[in-house]
């Protein structure tokens, strides 16, 4: 199948105020799974922000859904790279989960059949950020 951007709905859109964290392997041990501390942050922080601030939505059921996220990560004070270091398919991984596990955005991430994803680090004067936008297939 082909997609057709023209036969797209939406956008809507979730600006997310949280640093970007790549997602962590889980550590399995003998009483439990485990995530790494900046990834427990994370989900933290998430539930935090959803809870004083949550966003307009309109909820998507099982549509068919295509997915574009700006990751926009804080600068270190120095570096030679253009990008953030964190691999992106980790970096997406986080947020989706986070909007799925709270039942207001979507039945389940498995509807997500198109992915689109971008990191950058901040500019000067630029909160760091993730921007996703989210288009149902008609």
């Amino acid at each position: 199948m082909q997609l057709d951007f023209e036969s797209l709905g939406g956008p809507q859109e979730l600006y997310v105020p949280i640093n970007p964290v790549p997602a962590s392997r889980p550590k399995v041990a003998r009483y439990g799974t485990y995530y790494s501390k900046r990834h427990q942050q994370y989900v933290k922080d998430w539930n935090t922000w959803f809870h004083y601030e949550k966003p307009k939505w309109c909820f998507l059921g099982t549509e068919r859904l295509l997915v574009a996220a700006e990751f926009v990560c804080s600068k270190p004070k120095s570096t030679k790279r253009h990008a953030p270091r964190h691999d992106i398919d980790n970096l997406v991984k986080l947020p989706l989960d986070c909007m799925t596990s709270s039942d207001i955005f979507w039945k389940d991430d498995v509807q997500i059949e198109y992915l689109f994803a971008f990191k950058r680090f901040a500019e000067e004067r630029e909160e760091p950020h993730t921007l996703i936008k989210v288009f149902w297939i008609i």
